[in-house]
């Protein structure tokens, strides 16, 4: 799914197409006020956090490291400029950490340590990230068909300092807790255990840059927020795919095209990759949210540029969080016609562990495009890879109902994909009334032995 204009103008499409034009003059003259309000906000607040950037320590500087960085160079460079919090010298298994005051412009705060469930505060993970069987997704220790929601937000980053991430006290993870836990009680209550979360949509503000573009820092607020998820996670036994980037080009472009930037923002995200690296409800990380859509239809937007950006990232991760997964959400399984590099094919040779493609109903023609009309072998062997196949958003509740989503994750399973994430959890929040399937997800929770992923 897209993020776009449409979710402001979707709170008030009701008034704006009232047959009273009263009504419609001041619903328009209402969403032109709060677009006002909100521009306003965004240049206050971004320039509020550009003053609080955390400059490197001596030799942090963003040039020097190749593009991708290498795993020598990113390991130097985590030592030297991110050096643990924790008490761990960078390269050994921290506990999960949780700040129990608010951070100073060069910490995310004084870490409380609590052990993560199964997990020692002196031992890593105990696996080792390994090649991933072809039909399921491996996670600590298990091969299992991995049944899930996407939230995906409950409050889009309107303007800096708000959204899930980084919101905090106002409108954070922090502050809606109790919100979001209500819906990860229904979604434990069907045997669900995946949830796909974006977290720098819209804008990524939560990364500070300089005048040029060049990522600097993450803004320390999100750390008390990705905190209060894990713990979510804990309480609801829950496990994460968190998204970066709600497309491949919501953020700076020249963090996509510019070698330096590409290479300064794989290092800026590294603290965050690490603080989570040994938690177990954090499996993996999504780099993009179906970039597809704008390689295809806007030039300045080139797949080189963007596969290379997921690249540098990539070998951040590796280094920082060498035991979590990582993905891409493409678009479609395949493409809309010859010209397009499919979105697998175009992942192929980015060291992704799994693939994660969308399906809507409407995708049916060209077949390409129709995650319902092939399986994942044909998939595989078309495109010359053995790396599961998640469907990591698919259509639920609207133009469907429980028979027929209990057939369609029924369907991905029997034809050998890895698991299905039905969109969304809170429909409200997203304005497209896709609901989640609650009946669906138990009836077919219940009738298989290897759904995941799940604690040892």
């Amino acid at each position: 799914m897209q993020p776009g204009g449409w979710k402001l103008f979707s709170y008030n499409r009701e008034a704006l197409f009232s047959r009273r034009p009263c009504v419609r003059v001041v619903a328009a003259a209402l969403l032109l006020a709060a677009i006002i309000v909100a521009a306003t906000s965004v240049v206050v607040k971004r320039a509020t956090a550009r003053s609080m950037h955390v400059p490197f320590a001596s030799g942090c500087a963003s040039s020097g490291l190749s593009d991708p960085p290498t795993a020598g160079e990113l390991s130097a460079q985590l030592t030297r400029c991110w050096p643990r919090t924790d008490g761990h010298p960078l390269g050994t298994a921290p506990s999960r950490t949780t700040p129990n005051a608010p951070g100073s412009p060069t910490s995310p705060g004084t870490p409380t340590t609590t052990t993560a469930p199964g997990v020692s505060p002196s031992s890593p993970l105990g696996f080792a990230r390994t090649a991933q069987p072809s039909d399921r997704v491996r996670w600590l220790g298990s091969a299992t068909f991995t049944t899930g929601v996407n939230v995906p937000w409950y409050t889009w980053p309107y303007a800096a300092g708000h959204g899930d991430f980084g919101g905090g006290s106002t409108d954070g993870v922090v502050a809606d807790r109790a919100l979001i836990a209500s819906g990860f009680a229904r979604v434990q209550a069907t045997g669900t255990h995946m949830v796909r979360w974006w977290t720098f949509e819209g804008g990524a503000w939560q990364i500070n840059r300089g005048p040029d573009g060049m990522p600097i820092s993450l803004d320390p607020a999100i750390y008390a927020d990705f905190d209060a998820a894990v713990a979510l996670a804990d309480q609801y036994d829950l496990f994460y795919d968190f998204v970066l980037f709600g497309a491949a080009d919501d953020f700076p472009a020249t963090w996509r095209t510019n070698d330096a930037q590409r290479a300064a923002l794989g290092r800026v995200l590294a603290p965050l990759f690490a603080r989570y690296r040994d938690n177990p409800r954090v499996m993996s990380w999504e780099i993009f949210n179906e970039p597809e859509w704008q390689i295809w239809n806007k030039p300045e937007v080139t797949e080189a540029d963007t596969t290379a950006m997921a690249s540098a990232i990539i070998a951040s991760l590796r280094v920082a969080a060498p035991s979590t997964l990582v993905t891409v959400g493409s678009a479609v399984v395949g493409s809309y016609n010859g010209a397009q590099t499919t979105g697998i094919n175009m992942w192929k040779h980015v060291d992704l562990d799994f693939y994660s493609p969308h399906w809507y109903h409407q995708q049916v023609n060209p077949t390409s495009v129709c995650a319902l009309c092939t399986d994942a072998p044909s998939l595989q062997a078309l495109y010359g890879t053995t790396k599961p196949i998640v469907i990591g958003e698919y259509e639920e509740g609207a133009g469907a109902n429980q028979q027929i989503d209990l057939a369609r994750i029924g369907q991905w399973y029997a034809k050998g994909f890895a698991g299905a994430w039905g969109w969304s959890l809170f429909p409200s929040q997203t304005g497209d009334g896709f609901t989640t399937d609650f009946g669906a997800l138990t009836a077919f929770n219940a009738s298989k032995s290897d759904i995941g992923p799940r604690t040892p």
